[in-house]
């Protein structure tokens, strides 16, 4: 970006000496750049800069040197690949977003919403907390210019649901598939955990109660809300051998829904 540096009354035949320092030089007049009429801006570096220098000036003959001092910023260009169909905020879950514009800082954006909440985490990130039972939201992204207006930069819908259903945790065990009985004996509960297949981090989830048979035994065995197994639990787990296992599990997600997972496996 050219700049001119110039005093209001001047003498238009007269190219004026200049003298300046950007960012950190601006305070150590020694590494100051010397030149006359303009000089160029940098603007590789996105952020705020600093300019300061001073400008010579005939006054009855003599040289005096006139201070001068701004800032300016400079936006970071940037692109976006969006997946609308995938814009889905879910209910009880820290969902984290980025805004971003090109042409304007961070602190020149501002995020308005509606079916949603907002909680700033700096840096043009965000928490988005969704209640319970929301199905639609919308998060509008503004500029502020520099008079203190604003611009419209951006419009994005989101689907709104409930968390992805946790799965029971027994071992190596997986739904429908087979387990050794060595294993099957030492086991004293069972675990909820997010299903590898969703890509979202830090779910936790609440087990109330659940049950564990085996079939062609009689009783029931009881899960117990931290998710271990009574003593019946573990006589029919030890009995299980070339038998299938069905285990029940009761549980809260983190939007304190309650929901019911269940398991089969054949032990070996």
């Amino acid at each position: 970006m050219n700049l001119n540096v110039m005093i209001a009354a001047y003498d238009s035949t007269n190219v004026n000496r200049i003298r300046y320092g950007i960012d950190g030089d601006t305070s150590n007049k020694t590494n100051w750049k010397e030149t006359t009429g303009g000089f160029a801006l940098d603007g590789s570096k996105p952020g705020l800069h600093k300019v300061k220098g001073e400008i010579g000036v005939m006054e009855r003959g003599e040289l005096t040197w006139k201070p001068w001092d701004f800032e300016y910023t400079v936006g970071q260009p940037m692109g976006v690949i969006a997946q609308p169909e995938m814009r889905v905020l879910y209910w009880g879950y820290n969902n984290a977003i980025e805004s971003a514009a090109s042409g304007y800082p961070t602190d020149k954006i501002r995020l308005s919403t509606t079916g949603c909440t907002l909680r700033s985490n700096g840096n043009g990130k965000y928490v988005v907390d969704v209640t319970r039972g929301t199905r639609t939201a919308n998060i509008k992204v503004n500029g502020i210019r520099d008079d203190g207006s604003s611009v419209s930069l951006g419009s994005f819908d989101f689907k709104c649901k409930p968390l992805p259903d946790g799965k029971i945790s027994f071992g190596s065990a997986q739904n429908g598939g087979t387990c050794r009985l060595v294993e099957v004996r030492s086991m004293t509960g069972v675990r909820m955990i997010p299903d590898p297949s969703v890509a979202l981090t830090n779910l936790t989830y609440t087990i109330l109660d659940g049950t564990v048979r085996v079939v062609d035994l009689p009783g029931v065995g009881v899960i117990s809300a931290n998710g271990t197994f009574d003593q019946r639990s573990k006589n029919l787990l030890a009995q299980s051998a070339g038998k299938t296992v069905l285990i029940e599990v009761r549980y809260k997600d983190q939007a304190g829904i309650t929901k019911v997972e269940t398991m089969t496996f054949k032990v070996e």
